[in-house]
């Protein structure tokens, strides 16, 4: 939440600074650079996403394909060839020309995750107060078994957050609700959950 609300703030300041969205970084620094004329700043900014993007990528998004190509053929491949053989394929799908066609994608699932993140807080700090009974998350006839295992009034509360973040896709008025998906969702879901599960706490 933290990362997301600091792109989401200084994308916003780029509105009122440039009159434009600008959200990708590199476009930012170009601009910033270009109109402080300190060439020094853009090497010192560029170096600093350089190392920002190997180190996710690392740390984050090679493990799992790495692991997935090793286990195709244990005894030939290692995690080393399988992280190589996933660094390859990412280059030549060219992801920097599949960005543009999946941001709307990428906000819809950052509306999903929101909507999510509302019910699992809501229910953790504000129904449960922080207590969970361990016995029963292992039990079927325990205090979170619910309707045959499903809790109807959250996932009506998923439900209804997603739909208001996709109901920016809707009407131009309503765009904001879309652009903030993960927010808008996040809000909606736990108000409505909290409405819902009112008499169950």
């Amino acid at each position: 939440p933290l990362f997301a609300f600091v792109g989401v703030a200084v994308t916003s300041a780029t509105v009122i600074l440039y009159g434009q969205a600008i959200w990708n970084p590199v476009d930012l620094l170009a601009r910033l650079t270009a109109e402080s004329g300190n060439a020094l700043l853009g090497l010192v900014a560029m170096l600093a996403i350089i190392v920002a993007t190997i180190t996710t990528n690392i740390a984050a998004n090679i493990v799992a394909p790495a692991n997935s190509f090793a286990n195709l053929a244990p005894n030939r491949i290692s995690f080393r060839l399988g992280g190589l053989c996933a660094g390859i394929i990412g280059i030549l799908i060219l992801p920097w020309k599949l960005i543009d066609m999946y941001q709307a994608w990428l906000i819809s699932y950052s509306g999903l995750l929101g909507a999510v993140a509302g019910v699992l807080i809501c229910d953790y700090v504000v129904i449960r107060r922080g207590v969970l009974k361990l016995r029963d998350l292992y039990t079927e006839a325990g205090a979170y078994a619910y309707t045959r295992g499903v809790n109807w009034r959250a996932v009506a509360a998923l439900g209804g957050g997603i739909m208001v973040a996709l109901a920016g896709t809707l009407d131009t008025r309503l765009r904001f609700l879309f652009d903030g998906a993960w927010f808008s969702a996040a809000i909606v879901s736990f108000v409505l959950y909290l409405v819902l599960m009112g008499h169950h706490r």
